[in-house]
């Protein structure tokens, strides 16, 4: 052993010859001692574990993505300092405060324990499950589907909340069905019919294009797998059609008719209200379009504009009320550049047989779905749909944020160091 600026350093030694993932996809592991001794030879002055690992004071990489959102958080809450303190400002503020906290957190823990952290995330996920989706079914069995709003239906909980709470274990099951995991695809199926059975039309927009994009990733993943699912296909077809039919009348009120009906390609589709709620927050947004109005300006808004109406039902306009164009700027500057490098991580990932993929491609989903949802709800301000999404996020960032190329057989390296 030789002895470096921060303790002993292992001797250079040669790495067995292999195809090795690049720096963007590796996490903190490494494919065994000789692996880690190569790495501390490479980092002088860095301390080296049991497992010959070095040990790095904290993941830049996660910093740097979360700097935006983090300049997000600063403008909005600055800005608000100036304002009255209203509930929607606390509602507000608490959602994203938890979104990037949990982020942080999910993603720092994942950066030096991986296993641990892929435990936890399977284990939460099965106890949504277990919780959630026998409550549904006993709903359905009990009440039947919900009717109008939520404050009117008789389910022991808010359907449209159930449904964009899903959003993320949702995403979660489809990534892992994409990747070879049979119950997986049941789970997912289970939720698709608890989120169409809701009745929530976002969410089931978002449940759609999600399974859609996860076909799409077990064609590139594994196309021959794709072409063994094709009855399985059928199956979940027939019982969404049953669903569908056995239900018409409910349905069609719901999607089609309801009120407020805007044309669109020759059909009369159901707007609940927003062809009136946009353009009432755009104009109240005017009088401040750069600085904002401060957190909960825009349910302040609607609520002189009518009473009953809540929220503005598009994240983008009320981030954009609330915060001015900079709080919009750096919202997008922070959610899209994630998409990007969860994307090229999961790439990576499959192309280099990295562990773990199904985590990048279920936090792309996530991600993806929250960010559709905006366009006509309210994810951004609802904790249940923020924690989970910043951990699943936050966790796949994280998961791959030391730049260290590893293999399958060495995941669990880090956790004993």
């Amino acid at each position: 052993m030789e002895r470096g600026g921060g303790g002993l350093v292992a001797p250079r030694t040669p790495l067995p010859t292999r195809r090795r993932c690049p720096r963007r996809c590796a996490a903190y592991c490494a494919m065994g001692t000789d692996y880690g001794a190569r790495r501390a030879h490479d980092y002088p002055g860095r301390s080296v574990g049991r497992s010959g690992l070095y040990a790095r004071a904290y993941p830049r990489r996660l910093i740097w993505y979360f700097t935006p959102f983090g300049l997000f958080l600063l403008w909005m809450f600055g800005r608000s300092a100036l304002e009255p303190f209203t509930q929607g400002a606390f509602q507000n503020g608490l959602a994203y405060l938890l979104f990037g906290s949990h982020f942080v957190i999910a993603g720092t823990v994942a950066a030096k324990r991986p296993t641990a952290t892929l435990k936890v995330l399977r284990w939460g996920f099965w106890l949504f499950d277990v919780v959630t989706l026998p409550l549904i079914l006993f709903c359905l069995m009990r009440y039947g589907l919900p009717s109008g709003s939520d404050d009117q239906t008789p389910w022991i909980v808010g359907p449209r909340s159930v449904a964009l709470a899903a959003i993320a274990p949702l995403s979660w099951h489809l990534s892992g069905w994409s990747h070879g995991q049979q119950r997986a695809g049941v789970r997912a199926l289970a939720w698709i019919l608890a989120i169409v059975s809701s009745l929530s039309r976002t969410a089931t927009a978002i449940a759609l294009i999600s399974a859609g994009m996860a076909i799409a990733a077990q064609g590139r993943v594994n196309p021959r797998r794709l072409i063994r699912m094709i009855p399985a296909f059928g199956i979940a077809a027939v019982a969404l059609v049953m669903l569908l039919f056995m239900n018409s009348t409910t349905f069609r009120g719901r999607f089609l008719e309801g009120y407020n009906n805007v044309e669109v390609g020759g059909v009369e589709i159901s707007t609940s209200g927003r062809d009136r709620i946009w353009p009432t927050v755009f104009e109240s947004g005017m009088r401040h379009p750069l600085v904002g109005g401060g957190l909960g300006s825009s349910q302040a808004a609607l609520s002189d504009f009518d009473a009953t109406v809540g929220h503005p039902h598009n994240d983008y306009l009320r981030v954009w009320h609330d915060g001015g164009i900079p709080a919009l700027a750096f919202l997008l500057l922070g959610l899209i550049p994630w998409a990007r490098v969860l994307w090229k991580q999961w790439i990576a990932a499959i192309g280099y047989d990295c562990p773990a993929p199904e985590l990048d491609l279920a936090a792309l989903l996530t991600l993806t779905g929250v960010m559709l949802a905006a366009i006509t709800d309210n994810p951004l301000v609802y904790s249940h749909v923020m924690a989970p999404a910043g951990v699943v996020v936050g966790a796949a960032v994280g998961f791959r944020a030391y730049g260290v190329s590893w293999s399958r057989s060495a995941i669990s390296v880090v956790d004993a160091a």
